[in-house]
C-alpha cells in the first residue's frame, strides 16, 4: 500500500497551477521517467511531465533533461496571442541541454493534439505567447527524434497553427506579424524530425546588425511531409535561421517530389556557413537573404509597416559542398529592397535541377541551378509586405559548382523562357564584384550562365552590373528547348548596362546528332548585348564546339554592340583555336567560319576545278555577328587539285584585301595557289557588324607566293 500511495505524497503545484509534479523531479540532471514519472510508454500523455523537468532545471540555473528511448506522447495545442497556456508546449529556458539516446528515444505528438490537430509549437520559449521572453540562450536539444504523427493531425497549415517543431517565439498566424524571442546560442543536432509537416520545423531569430544568433544545426534528418493546404507550391522552410553566426551542416532533408514543399533551408543576415547538407526533392534547396529584420521603414496601404534596423554588412555567407536532388531551382539569392548583399560564396555544390520529371505533373515553368530574384511589394491584406526584393548585390562568387538539368522540348509561357537557365543573375538592382568561375552545367533548356540587371520603371538611375568575369566554365548542350525563344537559347548571355566584364576561356559545346531540320540542341554560343553606358565588355579564348555529325552550321554568336558606344565589345587575345577541315573534294566548295570558335583555319582544297570560296562570319544574317573588333584571323589552303594548274580562294565581303586574279564586287579579294603549293593569309577585324560599309576585315598580310607544304 506504501507503494501505491507514495508518489501522491510528494506531489506540488508547478506553474500557476496548471499541472503537478514530484518531488523526484528536482535536481539539475533529469530523466523523464526515472526522475520525473513519464510513462514514454506510447500510449500516455507525457506532456505535464516533460514540462516539470525543463521547469525544474530551467528554473535553477540550467542543467539537462534527458529522454531515454521510449515513445514519449506530448499533446501541444494553439493557442492566440490572447490566452496563455502553461501546458499547450513544452518549455524552453536559458542554459537547458534536452537530449536523448538517438532515434529510439521519441516525442509523438498526440492523434487529433488539441481536440483539433492544431498547434503552434513542440518546444517554445517558457511565457510564450502571451509573456514571451525578450532573450533566449545556450540551448541545445540533440539525439531524439520527433514524430509529428501527420495523418492523425490533418489540420490543413498554417490555417490555425505552423506545427513548428522548434520555435522560441509565437508565430501569431492570426495577429499580425510574429514575436521573435531573440535566440543566442542555440544548437539543433543529432535530431530525427520523421515525419514533419511544419510551415518551420526548426525556426530560430535573433535580428539587428549587432545581433548574434550563434546557432549550429548539424547533423539532423528531416522528412517532410504535405498536411493540407493549397494546391502548387507550399510555402514551407524546413529549417529557417535569421541572424548572424550560423553554422548548417551535414543535415539531410528529405520529401516525395509530389508535396512541392518551396525551401529547405532559408538562411538570413551573414557570417553564416551552410555546408555538406544533402536535400532530395524540394522546389528549392536554399533561399539566401538579408536579414528580414533588416529592411528600411516602409509603409503599405498607408500604414507603416516595418522600421527595422540597419543591414548586417557585410553579410559573409559561404554555401559550400551541398547537395541537391531533383529540384525546382537550386539556390535562390534574394536581394531585399533597401540593402545590399554582400560577400556571398557558392562553391563547390552539386546541384540537379530535373524540370522535366516536375513539368510531366505541373507543366514547362522556370528552372534554374543558382538565380537571384526580385518581386515587386506585396501590399496584399493580411500582412501587407511592403518589403520587396529589389536590393543590390555585392561582392559574389560563383565557383567550382556542377549543376546538372534535363533536356526538355516542348511550348510553354514565354515569360518562362528568360527565367530558365543554370545560372541566372536578373534582378532589379545593381550586381557588383562578381566572378563565374569553374562551373561545369550542362544540359539546360535555354540558358546556361545569362546575367541581366534591369529596371522595372525605364527611368534613371538604371542598374549596372560591373565588375564581372565569366571564367573557365564548361557548358554542355544549353538551349536544347527548340520551342524557346531564340534570344535565349545561348549558352553565355549578358545584356543591358555593363561595364568591365570579361568572358574568357569557357569550354561551349554542342553534342546533339539531331536531324538536318535542327542539327544542334542549342542556338548561340554568346550572345552579347549591352546596352546604353556600357563600357569595356571583352572576351577572350573561348571554345566552341559542336558535333560533326551536326554538319558546318556552327552555334551562332550574337555581339551587338550597345547603341551610341561603339567599340564596347572587344577580343583581347582571340581564341587561337585552329579548325582542320577534312579536303574539299565537291565543286562550288564553301567554307563556313566562325570567328568565336576559330581564328586559324587550315583548309585543303581537293575538288576538279580547284575553287573555293570563304563565307563572311555573318552569312547567316547580321543577327549572328561572330566576331570582336580587334581579333586576328588566319587561313592556311593547300592546293590538292589534280585537274587544275592553281587553286583560287575566295573572300566573300566583308574581307577587304588584295586581289590577284578577276574579281568581282561581291568577291573583291582573292588569292591564288598554285598545285601541290600552300599559301596563307591573315586578316584582322577592324568594324563591329553594325558599322555601315562592307569592309570590317583588313587584311594584314599574305604569304608572297607559293610554298611547298
Amino acid at each position: 500500500m506504501k507503494r501505491i500511495f507514495l508518489p501522491l505524497l510528494f506531489l506540488f503545484a508547478r506553474v500557476n497551477d496548471a499541472y503537478s509534479c514530484t518531488t523526484d523531479c528536482t535536481r539539475n540532471s533529469l530523466d523523464i521517467v526515472a526522475n520525473c514519472h513519464a510513462a514514454c510508454n506510447g500510449t500516455t500523455d507525457d506532456t505535464n511531465a516533460i514540462n516539470c523537468a525543463l521547469d525544474y532545471v530551467g528554473t535553477h540555473g540550467g542543467g539537462e533533461v534527458i529522454i531515454p528511448p521510449g515513445t514519449c506522447i506530448i499533446s501541444p495545442r494553439h493557442v492566440t496571442r490572447q490566452q496563455t497556456s502553461a501546458d499547450a508546449f513544452l518549455h524552453l529556458y536559458d542554459n537547458i541541454t534536452i537530449r536523448g539516446a538517438g532515434p529510439k528515444s521519441v516525442l509523438k505528438v498526440a492523434a487529433n493534439t488539441g481536440g483539433t490537430g492544431d498547434y503552434t509549437s513542440v518546444f517554445e520559449a517558457f511565457g510564450c505567447p502571451l509573456t514571451c521572453p525578450g532573450t533566449l540562450s545556450n540551448v541545445t536539444i540533440k539525439d531524439f527524434r520527433v514524430d509529428q504523427n501527420v495523418g492523425a493531425n490533418p489540420s490543413p497549415i498554417p490555417a490555425n497553427g505552423t506545427h513548428s517543431v522548434i520555435y522560441p517565439g509565437d508565430d501569431a498566424v492570426t495577429v499580425g506579424e510574429p514575436t521573435h524571442v531573440a535566440t543566442t546560442g542555440f544548437t539543433v543536432s543529432g535530431m530525427v524530425f520523421d515525419p514533419t509537416d511544419s510551415f518551420n520545423t526548426v525556426w530560430l531569430t535573433n535580428i539587428g546588425p549587432t545581433a548574434s544568433l550563434q546557432a549550429t544545426v548539424t547533423n539532423n534528418y528531416f522528412n517532410f511531409v504535405r498536411n493540407g493546404g493549397p494546391s502548387g507550391n507550399y510555402d514551407v522552410s524546413t529549417l529557417l535561421a535569421e541572424g548572424s553566426q550560423q553554422i548548417i551542416t551535414g543535415n539531410t532533408f528529405v520529401t516525395d517530389l509530389s508535396y512541392v514543399p518551396n525551401c529547405a533551408i532559408e538562411t538570413l543576415s551573414g557570417r553564416n556557413v551552410i555546408a555538406n547538407n544533402t536535400i532530395k526533392n524540394y522546389v528549392t534547396g536554399l533561399n539566401i537573404l538579408p536579414s528580414y529584420g533588416a529592411c528600411p521603414p516602409l509603409s503599405c496601404n498607408g500604414q507603416q509597416i516595418y522600421t527595422c534596423p540597419t543591414s548586417l554588412e557585410p553579410n559573409e555567407t559561404v554555401v559550400a559542398n551541398n547537395s541537391l536532388i531533383c529540384a525546382d531551382t537550386g539556390m535562390v539569392i534574394w536581394p531585399t529592397t533597401g540593402t545590399t548583399l554582400r560577400n556571398l560564396s557558392i562553391t563547390g555544390n552539386t546541384i540537379d535541377v530535373c524540370n522535366a520529371d516536375r513539368a510531366s505533373t505541373m507543366g514547362i515553368g522556370q528552372y534554374a541551378g543558382i538565380q537571384t530574384v526580385w518581386t515587386p511589394p506585396n501590399c496584399t491584406p493580411p500582412k501587407n509586405e511592403a518589403r520587396g526584393y529589389r536590393g543590390d548585390v555585392d561582392g559574389l562568387t560563383i565557383s567550382n559548382n556542377v549543376i546538372t538539368m534535363q533536356k526538355q522540348d516542348g511550348a510553354s509561357n514565354p515569360l518562362n523562357w528568360p527565367l530558365t537557365a543554370g545560372i541566372l543573375l536578373y534582378q532589379i538592382g545593381n550586381l557588383t564584384n562578381v566572378l563565374i568561375k569553374g562551373n561545369i552545367i550542362k544540359d539546360s533548356p535555354v540558358s546556361g550562365i545569362r546575367v541581366q540587371s534591369v529596371s522595372d520603371t525605364g527611368t534613371p538611375p538604371l542598374p549596372i552590373v560591373q565588375r564581372m568575369r565569366i571564367l573557365d566554365n564548361i557548358i554542355v548542350d544549353a538551349g536544347n528547348n527548340s520551342q524557346a525563344a531564340s534570344t535565349y537559347r545561348l549558352a553565355i548571355g549578358i545584356s543591358e548596362t555593363l561595364k568591365d566584364v570579361d568572358i574568357a576561356q569557357n569550354m561551349i559545346y554542342d553534342t546533339a546528332t539531331r536531324g538536318a531540320a535542327n542539327p544542334r540542341w542549342g542556338l548561340n554560343a554568346l550572345y552579347l548585348q549591352p546596352g546604353d553606358g556600357s563600357t569595356n565588355i571583352r572576351t577572350s579564348q573561348n571554345t566552341v564546339r559542336v558535333n560533326p555529325a551536326s554538319g558546318v552550321l556552327p552555334l551562332h554568336s550574337f555581339q551587338s554592340d550597345a547603341p551610341h558606344s561603339a567599340g564596347v565589345l572587344k577580343d583581347a587575345t582571340n581564341a587561337n583555336d585552329v579548325l582542320v577541315s577534312p579536303p574539299f573534294t565537291v565543286e562550288n566548295a564553301v567554307l563556313s567560319v566562325d570567328f568565336m570558335s576559330f581564328t586559324q583555319y587550315i583548309t585543303t582544297i581537293g575538288n576538279a576545278a580547284g575553287a573555293l570560296t570563304v563565307r563572311s562570319p555573318d552569312s547567316n544574317g547580321a543577327l549572328w555577328a561572330q566576331w570582336s573588333v580587334g581579333q586576328v584571323v588566319t587561313f592556311r589552303f593547300l592546293c590538292a587539285s589534280t585537274s587544275s594548274p592553281a587553286c583560287l580562294v575566295t573572300f566573300e565581303p566583308p574581307y577587304a584585301g588584295a586581289c590577284e586574279q578577276t574579281c568581282l564586287p561581291s568577291q573583291p579579294t582573292n588569292i591564288l595557289i598554285d598545285s601541290s603549293k600552300g599559301r596563307a593569309i591573315t586578316f584582322q577585324v577592324e568594324k563591329s557588324a553594325t558599322d555601315i560599309g562592307t569592309h570590317k576585315f583588313f587584311e594584314l598580310y599574305r604569304t608572297p607566293g607559293p610554298v611547298t607544304n
